[in-house]
């Protein structure tokens, strides 16, 4: 079944890309009909994006996000590794656009080596808002720089008061780029427990931390021990 429909999908996508108006009924056939093809127009999507123009790309991005769910997911994910960056490009849109899937599932995604880490970022900043923080402060702790400093700026939108024990608690872990991050994001929290935590840092043995601290308490509206 899946292998009809990708036939009939292929048949779809060369009509959609010969049509000269992305409004003529020549191509919203070939859109119903991608519609209704199903899961088993995904690879044939995605591949379509290599060649497509503008106004054809934008209508199969929308049929693409209309088609992900949890159970395809997999097979869209192949898409951020494809080698043609386009076709990359419209599988991160797509999975920024679709909502019938659970979001945490990027999150596994992004530490697959063979994936566009940027195309990746672009999805999960665009449902940072159904991720656990805590699976974002996860995720963070096992990618390369770049990509930490992008999920440590979503672990900020995220973060309130009642995570403030949380990341205190990693105050002192082997991290040191993670425990900057972590330092950068309790600054905008004027609590006793957090400015203690930060005096102690000034005296950490790793530069990058002390200075960081340092930066933290100039921000803290509390009165300061200038001595330390």
């Amino acid at each position: 079944m899946k292998f009809i429909s990708a036939i009939k999908a292929e048949r779809a996508i060369t009509q959609l890309l010969a049509a000269p108006d992305i409004k003529s009924p020549n191509a919203q056939k070939a859109i119903n009909s991608l519609i209704k093809a199903g899961s088993g127009a995904i690879a044939v999507l995605i591949d379509a994006f290599a060649t497509a123009n503008r106004h054809q790309k934008a209508e199969i991005i929308d049929v693409l996000a209309s088609q992900i769910s949890d159970n395809n997911f997999s097979e869209v994910a192949k898409g951020l590794s494809h080698p043609n960056e386009r076709c990359v490009e419209g599988t991160s849109s797509a999975l920024t656009k679709a909502t019938n899937y659970t979001a945490s599932k990027l999150l596994d995604v992004i530490l697959d080596d063979d994936v566009s880490k940027h195309a990746v970022l672009d999805a999960i900043q665009a449902h940072v808002d159904k991720l656990n923080i805590r699976d974002l402060l996860t995720v963070a702790y096992q990618v390369e720089a770049k990509e930490k400093s992008s999920i440590f700026k979503m672990v900020d939108e995220k973060a309130k008061e009642d995570f403030v024990p949380e990341m205190l608690s990693r105050l002192t872990g082997r991290d040191h780029a993670a425990r900057v991050h972590l330092i950068g994001i309790l600054s905008r929290f004027d609590r006793t427990d957090v400015v203690e935590a930060l005096k102690k840092l000034l005296k950490d043995s790793n530069r990058l931390v002390r200075g960081a601290a340092l930066r933290a308490i100039g921000k803290i509206n509390s009165e300061q021990n200038i001595g330390l």
